[in-house]
């Protein structure tokens, strides 16, 4: 069964993707679906609320099966199109998801994290937003351990992600209407990390 948050993620930040530079890739679709699903937990969410699971791939990056799934069956009954690396919303793919947004009460909570996700694409370069996911607390305390599942909230490295983004909240304050800022803001303390 295709996951329908999965479904809607994908064609939201599809289309966005797609009106800023006419196609998108699978990679950039997985990561900033996590970015938004960080994004829900920086509002107070929990990772079980955003409705799909995240595991790491063998590069050590975020990956959801139900994301994968959800581009396979988009790619079947053809709503997408492309090669094995870049894709395209059609018409029958944009049907599907004006059809979807107008059930807001399934998907409104999710718009205001993916809008942010995808709009930092805009303010950093999409091999920044890379590198700033993969030195997250969650990543990088995964990439010596064979621990599949990202985001638990019984894990220790999660706790550490709720402290990070607690401490964030102070420092901005409640200043920032959207989460732009703080995404940001987080993604480029990451940044600094990796640069030492």
């Amino acid at each position: 069964m295709i996951n329908h948050f999965a479904l809607f993620d994908i064609l939201f930040l599809g289309q966005k993707l797609q009106y800023k530079r006419d196609d998108f890739a699978a990679s950039e679709i997985q990561l900033l679906c996590y970015l938004s699903c960080l994004l829900s937990i920086y509002n107070g969410k929990t990772s079980n609320d955003w409705g799909y699971r995240f595991s790491k791939n063998e590069s050590g990056y975020p990956l959801s099966v139900d994301i994968n799934k959800a581009l396979n069956f988009l790619l079947k009954k053809g709503m997408l199109e492309g090669d094995d690396k870049y894709f395209r919303i059609v018409e029958s793919g944009s049907s599907l998801h004006t059809s979807m947004s107008m059930n807001s009460q399934m998907y409104g909570e999710r718009l205001e994290n993916l809008e942010a996700s995808v709009n930092c694409t805009s303010m950093l370069p999409f091999g920044a937003i890379q590198v700033a996911i993969h030195n997250d607390p969650i990543i990088t305390s995964s990439k010596s351990k064979n621990s599949a599942l990202l985001l638990a909230e019984n894990i220790y490295s999660t706790s550490i992600l709720h402290e990070q983004f607690k401490d964030l909240k102070v420092a901005l304050g409640d200043q920032y209407k959207s989460l732009i800022i703080p995404a940001i803001t987080w993604m480029s303390g990451n940044l600094k990390q990796q640069l030492g």
